[in-house]
């Protein structure tokens, strides 16, 4: 676990760049489907609702969960440090897993 720990917290601030070339590169389908998931989801959520992101890396989903759903109580799971450290832009809680 500390050997991919190190790996994500190597890439972690260039890990978004990489992120949108590979969505490039394969489609975005896939990514497309899950937020279309996501936004129905989010709409069945009361406005209180407590949301878990596990395994945010740098919180892609989550700023579209706090987007979709802002009352929600947000906690974002990762193992690396620095992938969290990329998301102090997300009102949420973080946990180091």
């Amino acid at each position: 676990m500390n050997r991919t720990r190190r790996v994500y917290d190597r890439a972690a601030g260039s890990y978004e760049l990489s992120r949108r070339l590979w969505l490039r590169a394969a489609g975005t389908a896939a990514e497309a489907k899950m937020l279309a998931d996501l936004t129905e989801l989010t709409a069945a959520l009361r406005p209180d609702a407590r949301v878990l992101d596990a395994g945010s890396g740098t919180g892609a989903m989550s700023r579209h969960i706090a987007d979709l759903c802002p009352g929600a109580q947000l906690v974002m799971a990762d193992l690396s440090t620095a992938m969290l450290d990329e998301t102090t832009d997300v009102a949420a809680s973080r946990v180091i897993s």
